[in-house]
């Protein structure tokens, strides 16, 4: 963990760019639906059928 933020610290100085959140941006929701899409497959292997539906915002654990 340390050596990535070593890695992003290093990359933010030498491009004097602000550090921007991946998971905010496009890229991390990609990921998410990657992530989402890989967990059913694997459900489905397991022989279980699911169907993932996102929680309403005032029902996520605090």
């Amino acid at each position: 963990m340390a050596h990535q933020w070593l890695i992003a610290v290093y990359h933010i100085l030498k491009q004097h760019q602000l550090y921007q959140d991946y998971r905010a941006s496009d890229t991390g929701q990609r990921s998410q639906a990657q992530r989402l899409k890989r967990l059913q497959q694997q459900f489905e292997q397991l022989g279980y059928q699911v169907q993932l539906v996102p929680l309403p915002v005032t029902q996520l654990p605090a």
